[in-house]
């Protein structure tokens, strides 16, 4: 199989080369992902703890003598 030549006579991409470009691209792009996804969780896990800083602030505290004790 000849070596796809451009207009130029510069010697194309061969098809190994071709697999290892794609290769990389689908390394970068599952990084990027990735570290996406870690983002998107920290912000999530930080957004739930201000909601439950949030609802322990406005949550009236009840007195002790409501509760049972639950010990047997």
């Amino acid at each position: 199989m000849a070596a796809h030549r451009t207009h130029r006579g510069e010697q194309g991409v061969n098809i190994k080369e071709q697999i290892a470009m794609g290769v990389v691209a689908l390394i970068v792009v599952a990084a990027n992902a990735a570290l996406v996804m870690t983002q998107y969780k920290e912000m999530q896990a930080a957004e739930t703890q201000a909601a439950v800083a949030v609802a322990q602030l406005n949550a009236p505290e009840a007195p002790q003598d409501q509760f049972r004790d639950l010990t047997y």
